[in-house]
């Protein structure tokens, strides 16, 4: 018999497969105890675990993440975001850590595992205490950045191409140092101040330092990624209970009818406005030959909007609804939308916020079901969505595909074996990074390319630089390139200077030949619009000579600002 401590943030979706993983172990004669949130405490004694409240400082309720942490409402896309990191997570992470390190220091433990928002489980990783195995749980798409995958948020598939290689790298180092920078210097000095040595890798990526780390999912549902860590094991997806206790509503046998039945929810979090999914499913579908099935999740809907061909209740067991379902129409949530791929259903997504952009493309990469790409879709997009599912046979073969491979996991044993197999590391992450290093060598790399493309473009059209007073002679140009550079590149010295700092990057750290390619960046960044042909090719785009320039110059940029920050570390 082992003894282990699981940890979620208080959010339904990431309690609720924990608590599910509690009640196997503990049906298996383990001692399992779960630290979490106030709320849940009933439904984590009801699965027989031990509950373990979490500090008032970490602790909020889920339900109306509006209300919780002001300055929140109203905020949209990647603003809101960036909030729910450093305002949901990241702050977090003291308090957590704290709780975490009282119980492990009262009671003997043999593994903890924590799911991937819980940051309070990454402190121990670092540090020299003793402590067991930490294992973490993936209840949202793997956000790991790879060179294979676009930066997690945004909801970009891969590109199996050169150019989506290119793409991927140029946008992790775009989302990592600009876009995400606040969140992870939050992050970093959260880390500094509680372990006492800042994160070795991006704060989105710093699960996967954990001794093992189990994906709720299978291969066929998540991007293929060469540079996967090797702690990642797929798992499967941890799929709730089902229960007998179950009275059907009164018009459940309509759902065999014979008309194709759609059921379409909006999840456990963002369901306080039907209007944004369930009400334009309602008005779509209202004069088709089907059967609607509405969860609101216990949100009312005006009653007149209700269509003669659709049925509402607050909430129905998917283990119970979902066998009678031909589509489900979700707003994306992780676990629904797997809950019926399990069950062989094809799935349309309309999800905006927090995981469920990634969700919704990794259902078009499957070829499962269809992405809206919004999460207020029009009743139009959704009546076309539902006719092209039902009537194109691809989408159910590929689900159904899907929930064959599903079948080969059994998620709960698995997990089981990882933690009692699982063996604690040492403390991750203390010698210096080379994530920076490797950013920039590719940054400039790029920016290298498209100088040399410049240089022979110039050369072939012998168009010599042209800043202010300064001219240069189309007669002179093969000379004068190597000093002064051509309209569309750089000096060709100042060009071998970052082939070699670039070179030397690539090898190993070298603050000189970083803080060199910051310079370098700095002055071509001011140097392509300082151009009189480069300006005018900005305002009236020609041959390809303003994308090959703004591209240079904006890679000039970044690669200065990576160039500074390395060198600075």
């Amino acid at each position: 018999m082992a003894t282990y401590l699981l940890c979620s943030s208080p959010i339904y979706g990431h309690v609720v497969p924990l608590v599910e993983i509690g009640r196997y172990l503990r049906g298996q004669g383990h001692q399992v105890g779960m630290l979490t949130g106030a709320r849940f405490e009933d439904t984590v004694t009801g699965a027989g675990l031990r509950f373990l409240p979490l500090p008032e400082a970490c602790d909020f309720d889920d339900r109306d993440l509006d209300r919780s942490f002001p300055g929140r409402a109203g905020k949209k896309g990647l603003d809101r975001l960036r909030f729910d990191m450093a305002e949901v997570f990241i702050k977090a992470l003291p308090h957590q850590y704290r709780a975490l390190r009282e119980e492990l220091d009262r009671t003997p433990t043999d593994a903890v595992l924590a799911e991937s928002g819980f940051t309070g489980a990454v402190v121990p990783l670092l540090r020299t205490e003793p402590r067991p195995p930490i294992l973490f749980s993936g209840i949202i798409p793997l956000a790991f950045s790879s060179r294979d995958t676009a930066p997690f948020g945004p909801g970009l598939p891969p590109l199996p191409t050169k150019a989506g290689v290119l793409r991927n790298v140029l946008l992790n180092t775009l989302m990592q140092r600009v876009v995400f920078r606040p969140p992870h210097r939050a992050a970093n000095r959260q880390m500094k101040a509680t372990a006492g040595v800042p994160l070795p890798v991006h704060f989105l990526d710093a699960a996967s330092l954990a001794d093992r780390f189990l994906q709720f999912t299978c291969p066929g549902f998540e991007y293929p990624r060469s540079d996967l860590p090797a702690s990642v094991r797929f798992v499967g997806p941890v799929l709730p209970a089902g229960s007998d206790d179950f009275t059907p509503p009164s018009w459940w046998d309509e759902l065999q009818g014979g008309r194709p039945v759609i059921h379409v929810t909006q999840g456990t979090i963002d369901n306080k406005d039907p209007g944004r999914l369930i009400l334009p499913t309602l008005r779509a579908l209202a004069d088709l030959d089907v059967l609607v099935v509405a969860t609101t999740g216990g949100t009312p809907l005006p009653p007149g909007d209700v269509p003669p061909n659709a049925r509402v209740a607050d909430f129905l067991p998917h283990e119970h609804l979902l066998p009678l379902v031909d589509v489900m129409i979700t707003n994306g949530g992780y676990g629904g939308t797997q809950r019926a791929l399990a069950e062989g259903l094809p799935v349309i997504v309309a999800g905006d916020r927090e995981d469920k952009p990634e969700v919704a493309a990794r259902v078009a990469w499957a070829g499962v079901g269809i992405n809206l790409r919004t999460g207020s879709p029009s009743p139009r997009a959704i009546r076309k969505a539902v006719r092209q599912v039902l009537s194109d046979p691809s989408y159910r073969d590929a689900a159904g595909r899907l929930a064959s491979e599903y079948e080969r996991y059994d998620a709960l044993p698995m997990i089981a074996r990882e933690l009692e197999s699982t063996q604690a590391g040492p403390p991750r992450g203390r010698g210096p990074s080379g994530g920076g290093r490797k950013g920039l060598a590719l940054v400039s790399a790029v920016q290298l390319a498209l100088g040399v493309a410049g240089l022979r473009r110039a050369l072939r059209k012998r168009t010599a630089y042209d800043i202010g007073f300064l001219r240069g002679s189309t007669d002179t140009i093969e000379r004068d390139q190597w000093l002064t550079g051509t309209n569309l590149s750089a000096p060709g010295g100042m060009l071998v200077l970052q082939a070699a700092c670039t070179a030397a990057l690539l090898r190993g750290p070298s603050r000189r030949a970083a803080r060199t390619l910051g310079i370098l960046g700095a002055i071509m960044t001011g140097g392509y619009p300082a151009e009189r042909s480069v300006r005018a090719s900005w305002r009236r785009p020609d041959d390809g000579v303003a994308p090959l320039t703004a591209a240079a110059a904006l890679l000039a940029a970044l690669m200065a600002a990576l160039g500074f920050r390395t060198a600075g570390r």
